[in-house]
């Protein structure tokens, strides 16, 4: 594959540890970020990964599959989560501060990809809405978003034996982030608990019967069983470990890792009546 893009291509060369700080996306990121007046936080390996992020070249065909008629549920999806995204920033612990949620409002439906790439959240909001909404192409793009962020972090994510200069894969520095922000908070397994429903719900913003029946219905299908699997790890930050190369975004595999982390805990399964 030839890989044309010069912001992919920097952070490919990070990744194959031909360059050990990639400057170039890096500042690209940040130049993205300032396109829709978001604050950035200084440099270090959260926030490094986290600027990373902004540059995902999904962010392109989700721009795409938001505008095209077939997917009314991606614009209502990105609608939802954006009502929710100053709590979802918080629950996340990013390290930007964005202001202009009044000012982007009404252009949601069109710049959504756009303004939560720029705050580093594609791979967030895409996997879960693939997992929870049937949209022809979102699983395939939210697939090789996750795939991509994680292998510009240094953890190798494609079929095949990694070559032979590849790294030790080290832990997945921004999804342990999310991790760690909602086991800092109060009551860690409530609040994953309400990222989960706005993750889950945000088509069906605002909340209704009928959004967390089909929710419960996903979850039981598609989620269930490979969180069980995970549970017989001993940490919520080992559960995020196992649940992490199915490709769910870092934003609902943290949110699952601690709910599960805590029913292990009471030696319980997750009923998932309880989650919505």
């Amino acid at each position: 594959m030839e890989i044309l893009d010069p912001v992919v291509m920097s952070v490919f060369r990070f990744g194959e540890r031909v360059s050990e700080y990639p400057a170039d996306a890096i500042r690209q990121g940040a130049n993205r970020a300032e396109r829709f007046a978001i604050m950035t936080g200084q440099q270090h390996p959260d926030t490094d990964q986290h600027t990373i992020a902004r540059m995902n070249p999904a962010i392109a065909p989700l721009s795409v599959l938001a505008r095209i008629q077939h997917s009314p549920r991606m614009a209502q999806y990105l609608r939802g989560f954006y009502e929710g995204l100053h709590e979802t920033l918080e629950m996340l612990g990013t390290p930007d501060l964005f202001d202009s949620f009044e000012r982007y409002s009404s252009d949601i439906e069109i710049e959504g990809p756009e303004i939560l790439g720029a705050l580093g959240l594609t791979c967030d909001w895409v996997g879960a809405f693939a997992v929870f909404n049937a949209v022809p192409d979102a699983p395939t793009v939210a697939r090789a978003a996750e795939r991509w962020r994680r292998f510009s972090g240094g953890i190798w994510s494609y079929p095949g034996t990694p070559p032979s200069y590849w790294g030790n894969g080290e832990s997945d520095v921004l999804l342990m982030a999310r991790v760690n922000s909602l086991l800092s908070r109060k009551d860690p397994p409530a609040t994953a608990r309400a990222l989960l429903r706005r993750l889950a719900y945000a088509a069906d913003y605002p909340d209704t019967e009928e959004g967390a029946r089909r929710a419960r219905s996903v979850f039981e299908r598609r989620l269930m069983r490979p969180l069980a699997m995970a549970m017989t790890a001993s940490s919520a930050q080992d559960i995020a470990a196992a649940l992490a190369p199915r490709l769910m975004g870092p934003a609902l595999t943290a949110a699952l890792a601690v709910i599960g982390a805590d029913a292990a805990k009471r030696n319980e399964p997750v009923d998932a009546s309880t989650l919505f």
